[in-house]
């Protein structure tokens, strides 16, 4: 018998691109402050437990507005920065760690003839019971965030040219 077969765990790997209307030096900034774009970080409450602010090392403790209150904490946790190009976040339950599955967010910026490709990347591991036997819901539930969060991303950024 395969170990892993006994174990409830799956991995996954999804990715979206686009262009923003700005050299990355002056996208950077809008991108750090997720929680005045992002849909699903909008009105967060947010602990610096470790780290200096938008610096590699930063641990954020973030309780995410849910109706009139606040959901479940999660860890926001700056894995890699560099500045102008790239940031991975990991993110997980505060009370297990990765224990019970975590998620990177990798955001890549790259200039394109004084634009921005900007590239999103996220993969990690979960609970198959959560993720499912095929993925096709898990994977249709991600990409429809994603289709809202990073084209706010892209509107936050050039209304502020």
């Amino acid at each position: 018998m395969c170990i892993l077969s006994s174990l409830d765990v799956k991995t996954y790997f999804f990715n979206y691109e686009m262009t923003l209307d700005s050299p990355p030096h002056k996208v950077w900034p809008h991108m750090l402050d997720y929680t005045g774009w992002n849909p699903g970080h909008i009105g967060a409450q947010l602990e610096r437990l470790a780290g200096t602010r938008n610096e590699e090392g930063e641990i954020i403790l973030e309780y995410k507005k849910s109706g009139d209150g606040y959901a479940p904490p999660i860890i926001i946790e700056t894995v890699k920065m560099i500045p102008n190009e790239k940031i991975v976040w990991a993110l997980y339950d505060p009370h297990s760690g990765a224990t019970n599955g975590i998620v990177f967010v990798d955001f890549s910026l790259q200039e394109v003839n004084g634009k921005t490709k900007f590239t999103y990347h996220s993969y990690g591991w979960g609970a198959g019971s959560a993720i499912g036997e095929d993925m096709s819901a898990f994977r249709n539930s991600v990409m429809e965030a994603v289709g809202k969060q990073l084209p706010a991303l892209k509107s936050y950024v050039e209304a502020a040219k």
